[in-house]
């Protein structure tokens, strides 16, 4: 009766370990056909891994969610970062600069901070517009970017993780 029981217990686990295995080989699968479509995919590959233990096992609804996640992180230290140099600028260009990027980056915001709605909507057409905005405004905010290290990796990494949330849409 114990070896059934001991025998019983090896296989189930066995199966259990197999199934997270292949949701993670899986999970892997699809941060890769995810950002294979970026334009930038090794840095995607790396956000997305990196950013949540779940995106381990995420499936494409879970990966959405973690961009989302991890973009709205992105954006709004960006927008903080823009908002400090918007403040200590002392050139009026370079103010312009900056607070028109602290500008394009509270629209994006507003729009990440909806997106979880959309998703859990299923309105995955108006989630591939909220992430245009967020992209078009880090695409918009290049200029002040080239001026500050910190504030162009931000960038960098907003407007890939807005790539992927719009790339994720596309594919549900």
């Amino acid at each position: 009766m114990a070896t059934f029981s001991s025998l019983s217990l090896i296989l189930i686990l066995s199966l259990t370990a197999g199934d997270i295995l292949r949701r993670g080989d899986a999970a892997a699968a699809a941060i890769s056909t995810v950002c294979a479509k970026t334009r930038q995919p090794s840095l995607c590959v790396n956000l997305l891994k990196s950013s949540d233990t779940r995106s381990a096992t995420a499936n494409l609804a879970v990966l959405a969610q973690i961009a989302i996640d991890a973009a709205t992180d992105s954006a709004g230290g960006v927008k903080i970062r823009a908002h400090n140099l918007f403040l200590s600028a002392r050139n009026p260009n370079l103010k312009s600069i900056y607070g028109n990027c602290q500008n394009l980056y509270a629209k994006g915001l507003d729009q990440l901070f909806i997106a979880p709605e959309y998703l859990q909507n299923r309105n995955y057409g108006k989630l591939v517009a909220a992430a245009a905005v967020v992209g078009g405004g880090a695409r918009g905010c290049a200029t002040a970017a080239a001026k500050d290290a910190a504030l162009k990796q931000g960038n960098d990494d907003t407007a890939v993780l807005a790539d992927a949330v719009g790339v994720i849409a596309r594919l549900l």
